[in-house]
């Protein structure tokens, strides 16, 4: 995986905590990151690692936050365990652990003023011991201490981020253990550097703590760990830093042993989630300080048992908030959907029309409209907004009304093309486009003036033929070439004729696995080859997708939008 030049404020940073061999990632905060195999993606994963889609997932900057938009992979993109929601952003927040493939990737944003990233320290052990603490024996944890715990589980039962948790447990620590100083940690870079999260104790420029590299690998594999001072008092050099008056700063660099800092002994406790230490617990305490308590390592394994729950709980509850939110957001993308199309069926003088537009399992950006320009012509169109979500819903409702207004004040197809082009191109970001096929029917001779953009479904059906595509020499999909200039294309629909359109989401849907086959735009005449009206047409061609799938209609792949419109079909008097 490439390294991106990362960014002080706002960037992001991807550390690997399992997985393959992979450096760490620096993302800056601007525009949007696509991650796949595919060579167009702008972090490139290796191309024999097949349980990585081509384009896997996309990260993108808003608001000062980072967020995580599954790309419909095959395999998943999972944030803390749960596999997200393709299309819909997720908030990436720190120290999130982010699974794509068989990388897991914790997530940091450096230049916070929430914590420091400081250098842990490289000893050869001449000065100090570790030893594995592997009985706590928590049984016989002090009355007192027992007080202490139930007192942390209120405060951290009542935590709703990392930080208000690790601010809740530190003043328990201290008083519960006898250490100096206390501090939260994560570590990361195989612990050759370490997150502060929140720390208490005497942590000045002057008299920099020292955080034990060794220590800190023993217990990030799991193991709760003690370093002493041992007989020998000799100084080892370690570059330390940390933060002034006990709160995260950045900036403090100074090198510093264990034994010049004063420091005796030192433990250091894993919060263990998912099997992996997510924080530590850190604590020492120096010439001079009271005794430490002989369960404090029993005291501390309680608190982080007790922390590893609340961090669960933590982000159960913010993939809970995240569902909500994005149920919320459906359910309007939907209504703007409904608010803007038109009646399912109507009638313009000689023209009948039937259409039905099916929301797939995330909501995307279909449009189709019917509108009358004058007397005897009358415009229709359909069209599809890449991607899928609240965005493409918001393109599809901005497109569809700046093209109905286009082309009621000017009437003409080109400009109006060329008008809702240079719109999309002003107002929507370059990753969106929005394929169209638009057309205009002249009831008094059955002429049919069209352009397609980029879209290439529609279909002819003549009486008493099979239906056919409608040819077309086309252009790209608007947003995609700003300047574009359209020309028309022009066909004879003879009375008794129907005009068949629809979007992408019939022909590119899936059958069952393994096979997955494509609906296919064999089938689609197929299904229209047995529709006797504009009803048929879409009744017959959903079914047919339906039936396809294997599955309901409402856990389509993707939208689907069918319309038919008929030249001089038999009417039952009904007016529009």
């Amino acid at each position: 995986m490439a390294t991106l030049p990362g960014s002080a404020a706002g960037s992001l940073r991807l550390e690997p905590v399992s997985g393959p061999p992979l450096s760490a990632l620096w993302i800056p905060p601007a525009g949007e990151i696509t991650i796949g195999r595919h060579t167009s993606c702008q972090v490139q994963l290796p191309e024999g690692e097949r349980s990585v889609s081509r384009t896997h997932c996309k990260l993108t900057f808003s608001g000062g936050s980072w967020f995580v938009i599954d790309l419909e992979s095959r395999h998943g993109t999972f944030i803390n365990g749960s596999r997200l929601t393709p299309h819909v952003s997720h908030r990436l927040h720190r120290g999130d652990r982010l699974k794509i493939g068989p990388w897991t990737l914790i997530a940091g944003y450096p230049g916070e003023t929430t914590f420091a990233t400081i250098q842990t320290s490289d000893r050869p052990g001449e000065a100090e011991q570790l030893i594995t603490v592997v009985d706590t024996g928590r049984e016989n944890i002090h009355r007192r201490r027992l007080e202490l715990l139930l007192d942390c589980a209120k405060r951290i039962g009542a935590a709703k981020d990392e930080l208000t948790l690790a601010e809740g447990v530190l003043d328990v620590l201290a008083q519960g253990t006898g250490y100096t100083v206390v501090a939260i940690i994560r570590p990361i870079a195989g612990a050759e550097q370490i997150d502060l999260i929140a720390a208490r104790g005497p942590l000045r420029a002057s008299d920099a703590s020292a955080f034990s590299r060794s220590l800190v690998r023993a217990a990030s594999t799991g193991q709760i760990v003690r370093m002493k001072k041992d007989q020998t008092g000799a100084a080892v050099p370690t570059p330390v830093s940390g933060p002034a008056s006990g709160s995260a700063a950045a900036g403090i660099n100074n090198i510093h042993s264990i034994v010049s800092s004063g420091i005796l002994t030192a433990l250091c406790v894993p919060v263990m989630l998912d099997n992996q230490a997510n924080l530590c617990l850190y604590l020492d305490s120096r010439v001079g300080d009271p005794r430490v308590h002989d369960d404090a390592a029993a005291f501390c394994q309680a608190v982080a048992d007790m922390c590893a729950m609340a961090l669960a709980n933590i982000r159960r509850d913010r993939l809970e908030i995240e569902r909500l939110r994005t149920e919320e957001q459906m359910g309007a993308a939907l209504d703007i959907q409904r608010l803007i199309l038109p009646a399912g069926a109507g009638r313009f003088g000689r023209l009948s029309y039937a259409m039905n537009v099916l929301p797939g399992r995330f909501v995307a950006g279909d449009l189709f409209d019917v509108i009358p320009l004058d007397e005897h012509r009358t415009a229709f169109f359909v069209g599809d907004v890449s991607g899928k979500g609240v965005p493409a819903s918001i393109v599809m409702a901005t497109t569809q009304s700046y093209l109905n207004a286009s082309l009621r004040h000017s009437r003409d197809l080109v400009r109006a093309l060329a008008d809702v082009n240079r719109h999309l191109a002003d107002r929507t970001p370059d990753t969106r486009f929005v394929s169209l096929w638009l057309g205009v029917l002249d009831q008094r001779d059955g002429t049919l003036e069209y352009i397609d953009a980029g879209h290439g479904f529609a279909i002819l059906r003549t009486p008493n033929a099979p239906p056919t595509i409608i040819p077309s020499e086309g252009g790209p999909p608007l947003r995609v070439a700003p300047d574009y200039p359209y020309a028309l294309d022009r066909l004879s629909v003879p009375s008794g004729s129907r005009i068949i359109l629809y979007s992408d989401g019939v022909v590119e849907q899936q059958g069952p696995a393994p096979a997955c086959e494509e609906f296919g735009s064999a089938r689609v005449l197929g299904a229209l080859a047995r529709a006797d009206s504009c009803e048929d047409d879409v009744r017959l061609l959903l079914s047919a997708v339906r039936a396809h799938a294997g599955t309901s209609a409402d856990a389509l792949a993707d939208d689907v939008t069918i319309a038919s419109i008929a030249f001089d079909a038999p009417t039952d008097g009904r007016t529009v």
